[in-house]
């Protein structure tokens, strides 16, 4: 019976393979084969799809930080039970409502793009990491205290190992988010990045190949950032699971 639930289990995950290579090995026949034939919208893909990434990751990085020093500082405090509603509040919020807000400040600038990415990103992250520091063992951490786990050696030795899975969890989910909140704000009011290449005019030549192109494409880099990023940390937190 073992062996049959075992060899169950390799075939479900080589059939999983062979799936993902295909869907692969389309997405990267659409690309080439529109791309050869859209000639010169390919170049201009390549640098809005570029630009876009760049300002997803900055912003991931800035809520990376912000959510690992927040959830540090309060996830031991009476301060941190009574901010939690705060935050949960606040993630509620609509973000696409708070943007006429960004650009009162800001206006329609890369900063104000990866702040308001950063702003959306940074909630599955932080309420990961802090129900993993809320929920780790006490006699963990008072072992942890002592040999000598205090401060910054707690953090870095502690903290942070404890809610590894957790941040990588909410990095995924926080990075989808991040693709949304990016490509919307490229297409209400920037001229440059993914989104406005996709917003264009359905009266434009090659309006359909261009469209499809650009979703491939993004498809594409979506699909390479899961699988060499995210599925390589996924295996990690194996490591910290026990």
């Amino acid at each position: 019976m073992a062996r049959i639930v075992h060899g169950f289990h390799l075939t479900k995950k080589r059939n999983h393979k062979i799936t993902t290579r295909l869907i692969l090995f389309i997405i990267l026949i659409i690309v080439l084969t529109i791309s050869i034939s859209a000639g010169s919208s390919f170049p201009q893909l390549v640098e809005a799809l570029g630009l876009s990434l760049f300002r997803l990751v900055v912003a991931y990085f800035i809520s990376l930080i912000v959510a690992v020093i927040i959830a540090v500082s309060i996830s031991n405090s009476k301060l941190g039970d009574s901010l939690i509603p705060v935050f949960d509040l606040m993630q509620n919020l609509p973000s696409f409502a708070l943007i006429p807000l960004f650009v009162l400040w800001l206006g329609y600038t890369n900063l104000m793009t990866i702040i308001f990415a950063s702003t959306s990103i940074l909630w599955p992250i932080l309420f990961y990491m802090l129900h993993a520091l809320k929920t780790v063992e006490k006699d963990e951490e008072d072992a942890a205290k002592i040999f000598g786990a205090k401060g910054l050696k707690k953090v870095l030795f502690f903290s942070l190992p404890v809610a590894f899975p957790s941040i990588v969890t909410g990095s995924i989910v926080g990075f989808s988010i991040g693709w949304e909140a990016i490509i919307g704000v490229e297409i209400i009011g920037l001229t440059s990045g993914i989104g406005p290449f996709l917003n264009i005019s359905p009266n434009t030549v090659g309006y359909d190949k261009t469209l499809i192109l650009g979703i491939s494409a993004l498809l594409l880099v979506v699909f390479l950032i899961n699988r060499l990023v995210w599925m390589p940390l996924l295996k990690k937190t194996q490591l910290y699971a026990g």
